[in-house]
């Protein structure tokens, strides 16, 4: 969707902060309201979809590890406990935010319900917009 935007080929895209803040920051589209609950941090004037007239509306986007479905539980632990030892790190905290990212500490029972919860979200959704995955 990011190419078929820059190129003209279509007047709108919704784009993770990931994606957009390096095309909005360097003017090559225009940002005109962000999906989550907040605004960005990197673009505190920038409204949300909520303060635009829809107050119901969320959407945000998650990145997580996940593993093999028997993953012995202490293996689980250990990648969890190193990764947010990594995200804790003043360096990894500045990258990330600088993309529009936050760093959340999730407990992996923590993650798993976030992911059910979306997962009976978007469904619904889906379904009564007539859209079909492609």
């Amino acid at each position: 969707a990011q190419t078929a935007l820059l190129g003209g080929h279509i007047k709108g895209a919704f784009l993770n902060s990931t994606s957009a803040m390096p095309v909005v920051k360097s003017n090559s589209v225009r940002a005109l309201a962000c999906t989550g609950k907040e605004r960005w941090r990197e673009l505190p004037d920038l409204p949300t979809i909520a303060e635009l007239g829809y107050p119901e509306f969320e959407c945000t986007v998650w990145y997580g590890l996940i593993g093999p479905k028997n993953m012995p539980a202490d293996i689980s632990r250990k990648i969890y406990e190193d990764v947010r030892d990594a995200l804790k790190t003043e360096d990894v905290r500045q990258r990330m935010m600088s993309n529009g990212l936050d760093t959340l500490d999730w407990s992996p029972s923590k993650f798993a319900e976030v992911m059910k919860a979306d997962m009976e979200k978007w469904p619904p959704i889906i379904a009564r917009g007539g859209l079909k995955p492609e």
